[in-house]
């Protein structure tokens, strides 16, 4: 082939294929660092969304899944990932929420900004916060609480309290409606 002359070889942008002129030694591709990074922001969302099994409600993340149940993205959780291609970068102190409560879901309208507030009351609301039995500090189970209830008509609290192994102030909790309100 020769030595090239001193401008180069002419070669094609492997993202917008504009010609531009390379040395063969720089085994160029693209024509500036704008085509470079499109590029790199294509392959991300190709190699994303081919983890993703798309039907007609939730787009359901195949990749890995952790242990809390949420998708788990080369760059970050699939989700946030997922928002953030949609519509760009997540603030600083914000939380990328789930509409369908599918932890998997990756559909960008199926996702919502929200702060850490907003989702523990987003929780609360659907009743997917631990409570009564499902919480960790549970020391009663519902049954006990509904022979309780019965139990406050005719009984101090404190010899209720004894018999169960809480304190009294969980009993009178129990008695105005400040715990276990969710048993009616």
């Amino acid at each position: 082939m020769g030595r090239p002359n001193r401008k180069g070889i002419t070669v094609k942008c492997g993202h917008c294929e504009a010609e531009f002129k390379a040395w063969p030694s720089m085994r160029a591709k693209y024509c500036c660092t704008d085509c470079f990074y499109e590029h790199m922001i294509s392959q991300r969302k190709e190699r994303f969304w081919k983890k993703v099994h798309k039907t007609d409600g939730c787009w359901l993340w195949k990749g890995a899944i952790g242990p809390t149940g949420y998708g788990f993205a080369s760059d970050g959780l699939a989700h946030r990932v997922s928002w953030e291609m949609a519509n760009g970068e997540i603030p600083a102190t914000m939380q990328v929420l789930h509409k369908c409560d599918v932890r998997n879901c990756v559909r960008p309208d199926h996702l919502f900004l929200g702060t850490n507030a907003d989702n523990r009351a987003d929780s609360v609301t659907k009743r997917r916060h631990a409570h009564g039995e499902t919480s960790g500090k549970a020391k009663l189970t519902a049954q006990q609480v509904a022979e309780i209830k019965q139990r406050l008509t005719s009984e101090p609290r404190s010899s209720i309290a004894a018999d169960y192994g809480v304190c009294y102030a969980t009993i009178t909790a129990i008695a105005i409606g400040k715990r276990w309100k969710h048993l009616g």
